[in-house]
């Protein structure tokens, strides 16, 4: 079916539809000039600002990230560096094998003490590290040694050596050198001591000297051979001489009266036994200057003695040293060079 609806239009209401429908139009357009206006207006206003405040916060967001990374990369390279010092210092003050190193805090408190301080004076890090003063290392070092033979009568120390004494009481010969340490404001922080133990370089030392020492006793008793020797040649002839007058002598004696014949005889018998006496260490002196090269024999221990005391008794008597002698009678024979254990009684006399 179809409706067919007739609406009767009067020129008047086509008018007004006009008007009304231009009036819209200027209506909207109005609305959308506000719109923009507004829109304009809030770019000006609202818009732009915040986007400035936008990109700052950006740009400080930004340069706040990389001030950040920056300084964790700073952080990193000063943490590996500080890593680095510390691996250098424990492998320094672990390399420093005979050098004994000992450093406390402001308090005195020991707050390193390496493998050599260790090694030396026998404490363990444990035992010493934020436990020990200085003042009680010191104290339990300086103490008289009970094991070992002492070294103060033999090894006199130098400036800025001393004796030690280490946990288990032997004595150490160290040089020591002490000194502050200083922090970055050059305040007090510390002490820092340092020891090298120097008792086996002395004791090279000292037999060093010992050795010279013998060399030259060796040249002197080589010099005393050599002159024993002309010595003992240039008295001989003097003392055959006394012999041969004295023989004559005697011989004479039956001559005189008898009264005197006892008094002139005592007296060249004491004049002859002079001259044997006399003789007998020449020929001492002689043998005793031609012996050079080492000959380890059967060795009668009295015959040595006796040469070397008949050589150096009268000396002796005349600086007021008694001499006396004992020597068993059973005393086996001894395999030495005889020259040599006279050189030693020598020594032993002088």
């Amino acid at each position: 079916r179809r409706m067919l609806a007739v609406i009767n239009r009067n020129p008047e209401d086509e008018g007004a539809f006009r008007y009304m429908t231009i009036g819209a139009g200027v209506v909207a357009l109005g609305i959308a000039l506000s719109f923009l206006v507004m829109l304009v207006a809030a770019n000006w206003t609202v818009h732009r600002p915040l986007q400035r405040l936008v990109n700052r916060l950006t740009g400080e967001l930004a340069r706040d990230i990389e001030r950040r990374r920056r300084a964790e990369v700073k952080a990193v390279a000063a943490r590996l560096e500080a890593e680095r010092l510390l691996t250098f210092r424990d492998n320094l003050l672990s390399a420093s094998s005979s050098i004994g190193i000992v450093a406390t805090d402001a308090e005195g408190k020991i707050q390193i003490f390496n493998p050599a301080a260790q090694k030396l004076l026998g404490y363990s890090e444990a035992e010493t590290r934020g436990r020990m003063s200085l003042e009680d290392l010191q104290r339990d070092t300086l103490r008289p040694p009970r094991r070992g033979v002492t070294l103060r009568p033999v090894m006199q120390p130098a400036e800025a050596e001393d004796y030690l004494v280490d946990k288990l009481g032997r004595e150490h010969l160290v040089a020591i050198s002490r000194g502050p340490i200083l922090d970055g404001a050059g305040k007090h922080a510390g002490t820092l001591v340092t020891f090298i133990d120097v008792t086996e370089q002395r004791r090279l030392e000292a037999e060093l000297q010992l050795n010279e020492l013998q060399l030259i006793q060796s040249a002197k008793m080589a010099s005393l051979g050599e002159m024993a020797t002309g010595v003992a040649h240039e008295l001989n002839q003097p003392l055959n001489n006394i012999g041969l007058l004295s023989s004559r002598m005697v011989r004479l004696i039956p001559q005189l009266p008898e009264d005197q014949q006892r008094f002139f005889r005592e007296r060249l018998d004491r004049i002859e036994g002079q001259v044997q006496r006399a003789s007998k260490i020449i020929d001492h002196l002689r043998a005793f200057g031609r012996r050079s090269a080492t000959t380890v024999e059967a060795v009668v221990l009295a015959r040595p003695v006796e040469l070397v005391s008949e050589m150096l008794g009268e000396q002796l008597r005349h600086h007021g040293v008694e001499l006396r002698v004992e020597l068993p009678e059973d005393l086996p024979p001894v395999s030495a060079d005889e020259g040599q254990l006279e050189q030693v009684l020598v020594n032993l006399f002088v």
